[in-house]
């Protein structure tokens, strides 16, 4: 009998920002249960509407990502440099939507969609569709990769002694077999949350297009007075959303100063296609610098099967396929010849997506027996530094930061940035009916998060202060209320709409009740309305506000990867057959690699970096 299953799951938590006047929630994504054909059904017809070029661009820049950010990790000391792409992306999408100026710029530069070959809109309607595919479980109609169309190692040669190797049963194409189709067997998810202070409002087109494309929710939570209990909703919310494998992503309380968290949480689970043999694993040496260099013990997994492969001359590498059940993700493992550290770093920038697409356009089934490491391993990225790297640097200075869109109405002249009018966010998009799934097997899970805080201008802040005493300090006599005819200023050479407003002096100072221009106070933001609050705390608080920029003070991505196998039976008797047993292709994991693990109907990188020294 075969092991029951094996799984491959992980967990990523990741981007915290911090910026000023700006808060954010994110809400909880509820999960209506495995999904049924009639709701899959539904999920289709509620999808956005993409040309495949468009989503195929997308993708692609998703891909090209990952190879910028494993090169800027590339260090020789670390152990494993495992991230996730998708959700790195994910979070990113959500900050270049509300984005502009340099920062949209240097944003669009680092995803690779600068080149103009999609509009604004275009973008984010991309990236919607390809993660509304992504969490989609129905099964393909159609092979979604090359190597699954012509499947000739499971066709038995009549020469061949059956007995002497028990090859594995390709995988079935859901759509022949819809009886083998397992709903359970394989589950993407994906929610974004948008946790806001209380006392700040995201614009209506923010609000409405981050729903629309990326299925947000926006909770509001008071940071300012109750730090400590917004930060224990986040995490319960992180939590929820990967399955309680990660409930502290924010391990400390959140400063009062937080204005928003923006939070991408990405839940992976799968089981193998066809398992290794659970038995099989045992202590087998691994080569972290080469086979010239001192090896370590670890867990290796054996298998045994029918598996795409191919190597490559140009690129002195190969590669090999680990499928998933229904055929909608697998994972690909791509190894230099004669690896060690060094060989896989000069690797890994060859691998664009171009290049990529070419080594699995180009892989057939071989008959193949497989060493791989059994492994468990967090990772934790300082992403504000990689992206700093990468030459994003605006959007962590609270001076050049313009994520303004997140709070103010886009300016209808704007030509470049498409909004969609007119349609409430339940018209423009239905939540996805995203699945629960409960069970005791490893878990893969995904998450950004981003806080954002208040940034005040202490010169500006003092010079309010001073204003305020002088207002309400002098001596104790009838006041009056004097109207103030703001006229426009020229500060900063723009014209400011006039504006009925008014201001309390003391009657001593002002005998005649002549309206009062803006250059009789010191700024006319400062300026009360006369309904607002009064006084030196209300003036500053407003002050504040006026003032403040927002911007990502933190950014932080954390990966938990386990890769295992469950089951009693099959053990040791079966793999000594195999190695008896005269295959095409022996592949042993056992020195540096890079792990892909892709959604092949998206051709997304779930999770993607370089393995020098697995553990378990």
């Amino acid at each position: 009998m075969r092991p029951a299953s094996n799984v491959c799951w992980m967990l990523a938590v990741g981007l915290v920002l911090l910026a000023s006047a700006l808060e954010s929630n994110a809400a909880n994504n509820p999960r209506a249960g495995l999904q049924k054909p009639a709701a899959i059904a539904n999920q289709q017809t509620n999808r956005l509407q993409a040309p495949t070029a468009n989503t195929k661009l997308v993708s692609d820049s998703v891909t090209n990502l990952a190879v910028k950010i494993a090169n800027a990790l590339s260090n020789q000391k670390s152990k494993t440099e495992i991230f996730s792409p998708v959700s790195i992306a994910g979070a990113l999408s959500l900050l270049l939507l509300g984005s502009g100026g340099r920062t949209q710029e240097e944003l669009l530069n680092v995803m690779g969609l600068n080149k103009g070959q999609l509009s604004f809109q275009e973008i984010h309607i991309s990236f919607g569709r390809l993660f509304q595919d992504l969490v989609s479980n129905d099964p393909s109609l159609e092979p979604l990769v090359t190597w699954r169309m012509n499947d000739k190692c499971n066709r038995y040669d009549e020469d061949e002694d059956e007995e002497d190797f028990p090859l594995a049963q390709a995988p079935t194409n859901p759509s022949d077999y819809p009886s083998d189709f397992d709903p359970t067997a394989h589950l993407i998810t994906l929610a974004n949350g948008i946790f806001v202070q209380r006392s700040f409002q995201l614009s209506d087109t923010y609000r409405n297009q981050s729903m629309l494309y990326y299925n947000s929710e926006v909770q509001s939570l008071d940071f300012e007075l109750n730090a400590a209990d917004s930060t224990k909703h986040i995490n319960s919310w992180v939590s929820e959303k990967t399955h309680g494998k990660l409930p502290n992503i924010l391990p400390s309380t959140l400063p009062a100063s937080t204005v928003m968290v923006l939070a991408s949480a990405m839940y992976f689970k799968a089981l193998w296609a066809e398992t290794f043999i659970d038995g099989a694993t045992k202590l087998r040496e691994f080569y972290p610098d080469g086979k010239d260099k001192p090896s370590v013990m670890v867990q290796m997994m054996a298998h045994g099967g029918c598996f795409p492969f191919y190597e490559s001359s140009e690129l002195d590498a190969r590669i090999i396929g680990l499928p998933y059940k229904n055929n909608l993700t697998t994972m690909y493992v791509i190894m230099p010849n004669d690896s060690n550290r060094s060989k896989l770093q000069r690797l890994i920038p060859k691998l664009n997506s171009d290049n990529l697409k070419e080594l699995i356009g180009r892989m057939t089934m071989k008959t193949s027996i497989i060493l791989f490491p059994k492994m468990h391993i967090s990772n934790k990225v300082d992403l504000k530094r990689v992206l700093q790297q990468l030459g994003v640097s605006s959007l962590f200075r609270a001076e050049r930061s313009n994520l303004s869109t997140m709070l103010n109405e886009p300016e209808q002249t704007d030509s470049y940035v498409n909004r969609l009018q007119g349609a409430s966010a339940a018209e423009m998009r239905p939540a996805l009916n995203i699945p629960a799934y409960e069970s005791n097997r490893p878990v893969n899970d995904f998450r950004e998060s981003l806080i954002f805080q208040r940034v005040g201008n202490d010169s500006m802040d003092e010079q309010v202060e001073n204003a305020t005493e002088e207002l309400t300090t002098t001596e104790s006599v009838p006041q009056r209320v004097v109207p103030l005819t703001n006229r426009p200023s020229s500060m900063g050479g723009r014209s400011r709409a006039k504006r009925d407003v008014s201001y309390k002096v003391p009657s001593s100072k002002h005998s005649q009740a002549s309206p009062l221009s803006s250059k009789d106070f010191i700024l006319n933001k400062r300026i009360v309305k006369e309904n607002g609050p009064v006084g030196k705390k209300g003036l500053q608080r407003r002050s504040k506000r006026a003032t403040q920029q927002l911007y990502v003070s933190n950014a932080v991505h954390q990966v938990d990867l386990e890769v295992n196998e469950t089951g009693t039976e099959g053990g040791a008797a079966t793999i000594v057959t195999l190695n008896r047993s005269g295959t095409s292709v022996v592949f042993r994991a056992e020195a540096p690699f890079l792990l892909l693990i892709r959604n092949d109907r998206t051709d997304l990188p779930l999770f993607y970096g370089p393995i020098y020294h697995p553990s378990s």
